[in-house]
């Protein structure tokens, strides 16, 4: 079977073996590391390291000011993770509809609900789907000043949306995430980029119990003026991510070499593009749209090719129906949700994978 997902381990780990004989296991000078390495690759100097894509999420709600009870965007189309946090806060989720050609969410669905709710809009979760990046423009040009915009690059570790990295200054907060099978793992692990220098000086003591720890003359005695939480990266988990950083390019140029021999060589299959704004996709996925959904999967696992949605759409989770505020009409989601597939992109297909799945793909309409 053709995998959909690999996990990556970079053959050097000098740095890990470091860490574990150093003694010094916990957030130290390997997270520093970690962030000032990524931080260049970027082109933003407020990073926060933690431990989980998920915590990113939350501790950029919280810096977002979104508190119980408060309505938050977002997109259904996604992870779990992008939304438990939502309802972890207490606060509502107003589901938005998505672009029926990226499966990213629609600026004209926000749009639409900020009319209806205007500042009771917090904050807006944009998740880049697959890899592609999302309207940014568009969606900030809906956004009132009571909503701040964060972008979860969970996916997308290295896209460009004209011409700027994920991470940059395109929202108030980019979330990334470093789970085993992402385009880099540091085990389990995540990122924080910010735009604002109060958010990033917040954030880092909001990620360590709220403790200041590079406050000069600290003592063990000191206040803590705001309960944070424990979601800081430790140095074993950085020290395998400042070696994955190394070869993230060559993944990254594999990728999208995949990538373009699909878009060049599929003939029968829509997939997912935008040409209304320039965007370079990471490619964590290949999403394409398939005629009679089950039946494909079953046709691509017959010739021993792995394919499937990835994720289910969150409001059909009981759990986040009971914290939805309200919807616009999900006539995006509807439709992508019928026929939305991914197929193996990843940097182990070798040339004779890729060829061999365009001409599997290429068939199927024979088999319907």
């Amino acid at each position: 079977m053709i995998p959909l997902f690999k996990v990556h381990i970079p053959k050097d780990l000098s740095k890990l073996h470091e860490t574990l004989e150093s003694g010094f296991v916990a957030e130290g000078p390997k997270v520093k590391e970690f962030e000032q390495k990524i931080s260049a690759w970027v082109g933003n100097e407020k990073v926060i390291a933690v431990n989980s894509g998920t915590s990113a999420l939350h501790l950029s709600l919280v810096l977002a000011g979104v508190k119980s009870g408060d309505l938050v965007i977002s997109t259904p189309v996604t992870s779990p993770a992008t939304n438990i946090s939502i309802v972890n806060l207490g606060a509502k989720i107003l589901w938005a509809d998505v672009d029926e050609n990226t499966s990213n969410i629609s600026p004209l669905s926000i749009k639409k609900l900020i009319s209806k709710y205007g500042e009771k809009v917090k904050a807006v979760i944009a998740v880049d789907w697959g890899g592609y990046p999302c309207d940014y423009d568009e969606i900030k040009s809906v956004l009132p000043d009571s909503a701040r915009l964060i972008q979860d690059a969970a996916h997308s570790l290295g896209s460009k949306y004209k011409g700027n990295l994920a991470g940059s200054t395109i929202a108030d907060f980019s979330t990334f995430s470093f789970q085993a099978i992402k385009h880099i793992t540091t085990g389990d692990g995540g990122l924080i980029t910010c735009k604002n220098e109060e958010d990033f000086e917040r954030g880092k003591r909001l990620r360590w119990f709220g403790i200041d720890r590079n406050k000069p003359g600290r003592t063990w005695n000191d206040d803590l003026p705001e309960i944070g939480y424990k979601f800081h990266m430790n140095d074993i988990s950085a020290s395998i991510g400042i070696h994955q950083l190394d070869e993230l390019d060559t993944t990254l140029k594999r990728r999208r070499e995949t990538a373009k021999k699909y878009e060049a060589g599929l003939k029968s299959v829509k997939y997912q593009h935008s040409d209304k704004y320039n965007a370079e996709s990471a490619y964590w996925l290949f999403t394409i749209y398939a005629e009679q959904l089950e039946k494909f999967m079953q046709y691509m696992e017959q010739n021993q090719i792995a394919s499937y949605p990835v994720h289910i759409r969150n409001d059909n989770y009981t759990g986040f129906k009971k914290s939805a505020y309200d919807s616009d009409k999900l006539v995006g989601v509807e439709k992508i949700t019928r026929s939305m597939c991914c197929i193996p992109v990843g940097e182990w297909l070798s040339d004779e994978d890729v060829n061999y799945i365009i001409e599997k793909v290429n068939l199927y309409k024979e088999h319907v």
